[in-house]
């Protein structure tokens, strides 16, 4: 069975690529984005989820559950995309389409969602510089998640997309066992 990502890659480029493509340009973008995320967590109420990924309920009635759990919150284009998924039996990747839609928006925004985790609490300015830094060596605005993790021992970790850059003594430590059962 394929991964995923890979299954959800083609509904999220439709997506992007009619909300790219509608009228009402930047709206558009944060609409389909706030829908596919709405559309996600409705998956994750394992009630709701266990039914709609089910055989037994139609891709109509599959839509009209998302409709009046999103209070009316979709447009027609929305509502035939999730009839698709529907009717395609792809409704369990929604968190993957999500994902990746937002990765196309950051992109055409030019704006680069890094995650960092540190062992210890970073001070304001420590975030901007590293913010700045991070700017200037991709060239694009960066959007930073700060999370702190007691378990890292000390160093930083930095994800951005699939690169990882892991300065964490965890990680160093890791590396020099590994090197050491060689």
């Amino acid at each position: 069975m394929a991964e995923p990502l890979t299954v959800a890659r083609p509904y999220a480029k439709a997506a992007f690529r009619k909300a790219a493509v509608d009228k009402a340009g930047k709206n558009a973008l944060e609409h389909w984005s706030n829908m596919l995320r709405l559309a996600a967590g409705v998956l994750q109420v394992k009630e709701l989820r266990d039914w709609l990924l089910s055989s037994i309920p139609t891709p109509e009635q599959k839509v009209a559950a998302f409709k009046k759990v999103m209070n009316n919150y979709l447009e027609q284009d929305q509502e035939n995309f999730l009839f698709q998924l529907a009717q395609k039996s792809r409704l369990a990747v929604l968190v993957e389409i999500s994902l990746l839609f937002e990765q196309f928006k950051s992109e055409q925004e030019r704006v680069c969602s890094i995650s960092i985790n540190t062992a210890f609490e970073l001070s304001e300015q420590q975030v901007q510089d590293l913010s700045q830094l991070l700017e200037n060596n991709l060239r694009k605005s960066v959007r930073i998640d700060v999370q702190v993790d007691k378990s890292l021992l000390g160093g930083i970790l930095i994800k951005m997309g699939d690169t990882v850059i892991d300065h964490t003594v965890k990680g160093r430590l890791r590396c020099l066992a590994e090197t050491i059962c060689e």
